[in-house]
């Protein structure tokens, strides 16, 4: 059975054809049509010497014979187009790089970008880590946020009733716990729990995957109680171009179970106005019959008498128990482990959330204390951001407290802070790690003393940008500032001749215009 295909004009002529007809007879021409005495209209040409910086025009060395004919008339020959060949590189020295660097021989940074302060990591290598386990925590609040259904019979309980010759009149039936129809979860996201921030998304996240969207409501607060609403499940639509609209408040039908995420303003203490207002919002809910519930990320001193006496309180902490506590406490806004994590917070750079839940459990105080976190956040010497800092005038009592820390204590939180910003650009790392050595023992750093020098070498070509002529530093100028910032206050006189001194004189001559 033969194959048709389409039709080949016989002027038409591909790679194939040229090399079968190369393979049968060698030609002296070539020309665009096929006949007796040239191919194609490719011509044998000599080959003349390319001049350096000339383009230079190959030929394509077909044939041997040295002296080719000529294509017939009326066939005019195909010529190459020009092919530009790179024939010589020399490289020139700029009059800036010309010059010897200023501090020792070193290469200064690139003005720009530097490969030397580029982040180790492209991506987090730590994981956001769950305050408390799901699984330890949503069985206590089921029991407490729940309601009880009817389910299979409970064939135990009717056999022992037969066996007694005790006929029952209706059939018994197992009573099963479930999530509550109508439940209602108020998130507080206000500025002093953002340590908490990622634990009551996912928190959120998992009572939505049980519960289920048609009977659940999850309303963030942002400034308190009895204000303004918004719905989480809408800020979860990545689509939406504007911020899903505030709604009013409104009670919930009676017996509806309303559970508070929140410090109930005890991280501000028992006599400030937001734990006044929240104490209000219980008492204006237990009056529309509603069932309150507390869920509350602090320690065991950190609670009021005031408030475990009016609704059911649970501490989301590692040394809390499944079931609600009772308290004579004060409510205290300064827990014991407080200034050791402080101390721990002012030998970094940045502490965000992840890096300081990482220090908390290194705490030799208080290390399962989760109410730590949220009393550093509102500390009067921390600066708040995204991530927190120790106030530059307030940050020598702390530093003194973590020089007196144990070795072990300062080697595992050098490891932690290095993996936990191995994300961020190397320069962080090299101004955190110059301030760890300069309040750690010289046996400690001694083991360090590879990164150390890697630090040192750094700032070194900071300096030495910042004195090359004419250049401009862009975004280091910054960064060489925020250095002599902080190390005015934090780093001890181990390395002020080195570094502190030179980029400082540096800094002042350029803001100078020296």
């Amino acid at each position: 059975m033969s194959r048709s295909g389409p039709s080949v004009p016989l002027g038409a002529t591909g790679r194939a054809d040229l090399l079968r007809a190369l393979a049968l007879r060698e030609r002296t021409q070539l020309a665009l049509d096929y006949d007796a005495e040239v191919w194609f209209g490719y011509v044998r040409r000599d080959v003349v010497e390319s001049i350096p910086g000339e383009p230079v025009t190959v030929p394509l060395p077909l044939l041997s014979d040295p002296e080719p004919a000529l294509a017939p008339a009326g066939k005019p020959a195909l010529q190459m187009p020009f092919l530009h060949m790179i024939v010589q590189r020399e490289a020139h020295e700029s009059p800036v790089q010309a010059e010897k660097p200023l501090i020792g021989g070193l290469t200064p940074l690139a003005p720009d970008n530097d490969p030397d302060a580029a982040a180790p990591s492209p991506k987090r290598l730590i994981e956001y880590e769950n305050l408390v386990p799901m699984a330890r925590l949503l069985p206590a609040l089921r029991r407490h946020l729940g309601a009880r259904r009817a389910g299979s019979l409970d064939l135990e309980l009717l056999i022992q009733r037969y066996a007694a010759r005790d006929l029952p009149r209706h059939l018994p039936r197992r009573r099963l716990q479930r999530w509550h129809p109508e439940l209602v979860v108020v998130l507080d996201f206000c500025p002093r729990l953002w340590p908490y921030r990622m634990d009551m998304h996912r928190l959120a996240e998992r009572l939505l995957r049980l519960c289920g969207q048609s009977g659940l409501s999850m309303r963030i607060v942002n400034h308190g109680p009895l204000g303004p609403w918004s719905d989480w499940c809408a800020h979860q639509d990545r689509q939406l171009k504007s911020l899903p609209r505030n709604r009013p408040w409104r009670m919930p039908p009676a017996g509806t179970p309303v559970l508070l995420v929140s410090d109930l303003g005890l991280l501000t203490g028992p006599d400030s106005a937001p734990y006044q207002a929240w104490m209000r919002f219980i008492g204006t809910l237990r009056c529309a019959q509603a069932r309150p519930v507390a869920l509350v990320p602090l320690g065991a001193e950190q609670l009021h008498a005031s408030l475990t006496n009016r609704l059911p309180v649970l501490r989301w902490s590692p040394d809390a128990p499944a079931h609600p506590v009772r308290t004579h406490g004060d409510g205290t806004a300064q827990p014991d482990g407080l200034d050791e994590l402080l101390a721990m917070v002012a030998a970094t750079c940045r502490t965000d959330p992840p890096l300081l839940r990482a220090m908390r459990k290194l705490n030799p105080v208080a290390p399962m204390n989760a109410g730590l976190e949220g009393a550093l956040w509102c500390h009067p010497a921390i600066e708040i951001g995204l991530a927190v800092t120790v106030k530059t005038g307030a940050a020598a009592d702390p530093l003194q407290r973590f020089a007196e820390m144990p070795p072990d204590l300062h080697v595992e939180l050098n490891k932690r802070r290095r993996t936990h910003h191995a994300h961020l650009r190397r320069v962080v790392d090299h101004e955190e790690m110059l301030l760890w050595a300069s309040h750690v023992r010289e046996s400690t750093a001694r083991a360090e003393s590879n990164n150390i020098s890697a630090a040192i070498n750094f700032m070194e070509r900071l300096t030495a940008l910042l004195q090359l002529p004419g250049s401009d530093p862009g975004v280091w100028l910054q960064v060489a500032n925020g250095i002599v910032h902080r190390a005015g206050s934090l780093m001890s006189k181990a390395f002020d001749d080195e570094l502190r001194k030179p980029i400082s004189s540096v800094l002042n001559n350029l803001l100078n215009g020296v």
